[in-house]
């Protein structure tokens, strides 16, 4: 039984290792489509060569693949501590924005005096009881 299992393996690949064979000499020989065999064969071929080629480009791109995830993963650290930076420079600028306006409505407390009074800016620290 083993014997027969092997002859027929061996008779698959033969047939497929002929029709490789017819395929390269008929697509390298002068005749160009003897009785349209070409073209049947090609047809044939096709969902292979589709195939290697595919998974040929897919093993190139691997290695691509692999340096711009690299690439992409150094670019989103470099903006998460370029992130950090402005939030402090932009709570730093809150800040001073707020000393600003509070230091122009101290500046302007003797513009606004209608009545022509020396004013005097002063902070209560505490009251008598």
């Amino acid at each position: 039984m083993s014997r027969f299992r092997s002859y027929r393996k061996r008779r698959s690949y033969i047939l497929a290792v002929v029709l490789i064979l017819l395929a390269i000499l008929f697509s390298f020989s002068g005749l160009r489509n003897p009785l349209g065999v070409r073209s049947v064969l090609q047809a044939a071929i096709y969902p292979f060569q589709f195939a290697a080629a595919t998974g040929w480009r897919t093993l190139i791109n691997i290695p691509i693949s692999v340096a711009g995830l690299r690439d992409l993963s150094r670019q989103n650290s470099e903006a998460q501590n370029e992130l950090a930076a402005l939030k402090a420079k932009l709570l730093l600028f809150d800040e001073l924005k707020n000393e600003n306006e509070r230091l122009r409505s101290r500046l302007g407390f003797e513009q606004n005096n209608p009545y022509g009074y020396n004013l005097l800016p002063a902070q209560v620290i505490g009251r008598a009881p």
